[in-house]
């Protein structure tokens, strides 16, 4: 049987903290044919109650479409793969739970393989770059860096979403697809997405400007 796809109508998230933020560089991930796809993307923290009402409303949409009078049972049985986890569930391989995750929170990863998505501040300007370079007149071709506007793994966003219901040979279930990000407002810091740079992870260090190898050394 050839593998099935369906798709939802496009809905938006609530506002959710961003971790593995990956929309300016992709991440290769290995196909089962062998090729290797860039994918853009980004996981969802929610505290535990977030109305995520839209979101469960695509995928049964979504199954419905590809599997129809038997959705439910679909998305009911054992192996069916959810897109939506408890925070409790993003842990290493040694069981420690990832930076900013933990027990009963919402969590969805959201990614595409088609295109960057796109990226919006506040006042729906398009923002090119993690440092936050945004593109301030259009009309003129005029960017400019603002710092609220960097991006990374802590910061807040609003993201609009399709969901994938899929039947393949490897497995079944819906999976959660990118569009569009929007970000409100910065947040701490946390890991994933991107290696901090040298001069975040370091601070000068006292008694070494103008000494020889020797002072250096002990």
């Amino acid at each position: 049987m050839a593998d099935r796809y369906e798709y939802s109508a496009k809905v938006r998230t609530p506002l959710f903290r961003g971790a593995f933020v990956r929309v300016f560089e992709p991440e290769d991930v290995k196909n089962d044919d062998g090729t290797v796809s860039k994918v853009w993307s980004v996981t969802t923290i929610l505290e535990k109650g977030a109305d995520i009402s839209a979101i469960k409303g695509a995928i049964a949409e979504a199954a419905k479409k590809l599997w129809g009078d038997k959705a439910a049972a679909m998305v009911g049985h054992a192996k069916f793969k959810n897109p939506i986890k408890d925070g409790r569930e993003m842990a290493n391989r040694e069981g420690e739970l990832y930076a900013g995750f933990e027990p009963g929170q919402i969590t969805f990863k959201l990614s595409t393989k088609q295109r960057r998505p796109g990226l919006v501040d506040k006042l729906v300007r398009p923002i090119v770059d993690a440092d936050g370079k945004t593109l301030v007149d259009e009309k003129n071709e005029v960017y400019e860096v603002i710092p609220s506007n960097a991006v990374h793994s802590g910061c807040y966003f609003y993201a609009t979403l399709c969901a994938q219901a899929f039947d393949r040979s490897d497995g079944f279930g819906v999976s959660l697809k990118l569009e569009n990000l929007q970000l409100v407002k910065p947040g701490e810091r946390l890991g994933g997405g991107g290696a901090a740079s040298a001069k975040d992870d370091f601070a000068p260090v006292e008694g070494t400007a103008g000494g020889d190898l020797a002072d250096l050394l002990s």
